[in-house]
């Protein structure tokens, strides 16, 4: 009876500690998805930018910008 106790007992132990690894391996994904969705929206406010200032240089003349003279 006594060694079936220990058994018992580290088995128990054992399922509280992979518990606690596989909670702490979800809780990094779920940091790292969130992480992942901050900078996807930080790309696509980025991309939206350069698209305006490509569109502004495009709309304004030549002159303005001597080094971009027509050759």
């Amino acid at each position: 009876m006594k060694v079936q106790c220990k058994r018992i007992i580290i088995l128990l132990l054992m399922l509280v500690f992979v518990c606690l690894y596989a909670d702490s391996h979800l809780q990094h994904d779920i940091w790292m998805t969130q992480r992942i969705s901050e900078q996807q929206d930080q790309i696509d406010f980025l991309l939206k930018y350069v698209k305006i200032l490509k569109r502004k240089i495009n709309e304004t003349p030549n002159r303005q910008y001597p080094a971009c003279k027509n050759k």
